[in-house]
């Protein structure tokens, strides 16, 4: 569902760096493995890339196969081995690293290959306590990375509900979603989340592809868009020079 939102709505696809809005190539959703259920084991970062053409039976099969690749207890994949370097790192270093890579990011200097590891750089990053039973929450933004949404889903429970007219008792499972308001305006949000409310009140709706994906029309890159406005300025400036020596 969030995928396919996020194909129909492109600027949800956005994220800010350096004070400059950019559009993301490719739709990514990062989410968290726990190797077992018990609070010895440990968890692996898992980042999936979607192209936004997929049917839900695509998505479905990608993500199990992330889930039982990333299960095993013997396997690890690049975040766990960007994770364990931070936790052999002295003490007195970490400050230091993670100012570094913050310094980088915040540059554009970190490189592609790091930035397709690093589980923070993604469209949207999906909690689902659900499955552990517990309660949805409000989970922040986080500071490092480029994640625009944070998707948090609870445990399901019955409460009443108005159908047809009548109050009756109906299952919930309440959501919580935690977006960056500074990539596009609320009109566009509250649309785009009206669009996976009728998404997962009727799925089927997700089980064929999108031949055609919208383009976020809007120019994003502000940065460019400066550079193009000082280089036309200088033409027209060099232009009005060569009027006034004739």
């Amino acid at each position: 569902g969030i995928v396919r939102t996020i194909a129909s709505f492109p600027r949800l696809n956005r994220f800010i760096m350096n004070g400059r809005i950019y559009d993301r190539k490719g739709i990514f959703i990062s989410f968290v493995v726990k190797k077992s259920l018990s609070a010895e084991a440990s968890d692996s970062v898992v980042k999936l890339e979607f192209t936004g053409h997929e049917s839900i039976y695509e998505i479905r099969d990608k993500i199990d196969e992330a889930i039982k690749e990333n299960s095993k207890v013997t396997n690890t994949n690049g975040t766990d081995t960007i994770a364990r370097l931070f936790t052999i790192t002295p003490n007195f270093l970490i400050k230091f690293l993670v100012g570094t890579l913050k310094f980088l990011d915040k540059h554009g200097m970190l490189g592609k290959k790091l930035i397709k590891l690093i589980p923070f750089h993604t469209s949207c990053f999906i909690t689902n306590l659900k499955s552990i039973k517990g309660p949805s929450i409000h989970h922040h933004l986080y500071d490092f990375g480029t994640t625009g949404i944070f998707f948090a889903m609870g445990k399901e429970g019955l409460q009443p509900v108005v159908r047809d007219g009548k109050i009756v008792v109906g299952k919930i499972m309440p959501v919580d979603i935690v977006t960056d308001e500074r990539f596009c305006d609320g009109f566009y949000f509250v649309n785009a989340l009206k669009s996976l409310k009728k998404l997962y009140e009727d799925p089927s709706l997700l089980c064929g592809t999108l031949d055609e994906l919208p383009s976020d029309i809007v120019v994003i890159n502000s940065h460019k868009l400066k550079k193009e406005e000082k280089k036309r300025a200088k033409a027209e400036a060099k232009q009005k020079k060569k009027e006034a020596k004739a």
